[in-house]
């Protein structure tokens, strides 16, 4: 490896190492942090947040990228290659926000969840609603340092699907509601052949949990690197290959809740694991 690479993966596994212990925060704050920490924990996240920032989007960074591309990395299809073009577009779409802004964004995100869990408890929407109105304000604002003369959806869509457009993600949409709508319809119809006594039944919290382990298990997931906990909204987060959490919620009214929201968790999960042993050489 060149000297430049060297270089590069040390300053992205600094930043890498500082984002995740901030996700680490934000897990806790999600599952077993007391309603009480919230300030202070949107406190933490938000300086850990604005640190890996500033250290991804320093000049330095830039200048480890120009040696790379001087040095004619990037134009293959090599590990170091994919890392320095993945990198100068993540590099760019960061330098376009100020650290102000990414700190702010983290503190209205911890400060928000909170809001949401009161306004659901309460089931009353106006709790939550001028917290929602900061949330959208905010994202335009990134919207608009990122793609200026972008629709604003198109220029958040570079986060996690780069070179699509919201007019492409419509068009997608479009395609699949002209083919489902009609589907659910005709399900609708035979409705009344189906017997809703099974998802009728009460099932404790302790065998609705254990039978998302079960299951869990059964699948593949490596319960040596990840764990299952409970939060109000599920959610899959990892903090490397070797600690991948997943979260659900039990319902004991509602058992397939818990079960498929767990294995729909831990598909992700075990995206972040990797391939389970056992099914590696398995015919797709």
């Amino acid at each position: 490896m060149s000297d430049v690479m060297t270089d590069l993966r040390r300053r992205l596994k600094e930043v890498w190492n500082i984002s995740r212990a901030s996700a680490v925060l934000g897990w806790d704050e999600l599952t077993y942090m007391p309603p009480g920490g919230a300030q202070d924990r949107g406190e933490q996240e938000a300086t850990l947040d604005r640190l890996a920032h500033e250290r991804f989007t320093s000049d330095e960074t830039g200048k480890l990228l120009a040696r790379a591309r001087a040095a004619g990395i990037g134009r293959g299809e090599g590990d170091d290659d994919v890392i320095v073009r993945v990198t100068e577009r993540e590099y760019e779409r960061a330098r376009a926000l100020p650290p102000s802004l990414v700190e702010e964004r983290s503190r209205l995100a911890s400060a928000g969840h909170e809001t949401w869990v009161k306004a659901r408890q309460a089931n009353d929407f106006a709790i939550f609603a001028p917290t929602l109105e900061k949330v959208v304000a905010t994202q335009r604002e990134v919207a608009q340092l990122r793609g200026p003369g972008l629709d604003p959806y198109t220029a958040l869509l570079t986060a996690t699907l780069p070179g699509f457009t919201a007019d492409e993600i419509e068009r997608l949409f479009d395609d699949l509601k002209r083919e489902l709508v009609p589907l659910v319809g005709r399900i609708a119809a035979h409705a009344d052949r189906v017997d809703p006594a099974p998802s009728a039944i009460r099932v404790d919290d302790a065998r609705q949990w254990q039978a998302s382990l079960a299951a869990m298990r059964a699948v593949g997931y490596d319960f040596g690197r990840g764990r299952l906990d409970r939060t109000i909204h599920p959610f899959e987060t990892s903090f490397g290959i070797g600690d991948v959490r997943i979260t659900t919620r039990v319902d004991e009214d509602q058992w397939e809740f818990a079960l498929f929201s767990s294995l729909h968790e831990m598909g992700h999960g075990l995206y972040e694991q990797g391939l389970p042993a056992r099914w590696q050489g398995t015919p797709a």
